[in-house]
């Protein structure tokens, strides 16, 4: 198993903010999207890798969760599976965005 690469959420916000290139893909189920989410696309875990081809090739792609590690899955196996060596695993997740960036947010 590959090394799964990560991304802060303090360097995450920094992209936003400089407008760096980048896509977020949130893996969690709808249920939890619809509480609360980053403004990516949402592509549940379970089709990531068959929904492949919906993601740029061209810039990072930034993958997330609740707390990291569905999401350290499925950037693992886009990498084993798919080849694809520009993807991050936000690290901590949605709810490290929270602590750090929202406090007042809901979080499923």
């Amino acid at each position: 198993m590959p090394v799964v690469p990560e991304i802060t959420v303090e360097t995450l916000a920094a992209w936003r903010s400089e407008n760096k290139p980048h896509f977020v893909v949130d893996v969690r189920e709808i249920h939890e999207y619809q509480t609360s989410n980053l403004g990516g696309k949402h592509i549940p875990m379970a089709f990531c890798l068959s929904r492949a081809e919906e993601l740029p090739t061209d810039v990072p792609i930034v993958f997330h969760c609740r707390s990291g590690q569905r999401a350290a899955a499925v950037v693992s196996a886009v990498m084993q599976k798919k080849g694809m060596t520009n993807v991050w695993n936000l690290k901590g997740g949605i709810l490290a965005w929270k602590e750090v960036m929202n406090p007042e947010w809901e979080v499923a």
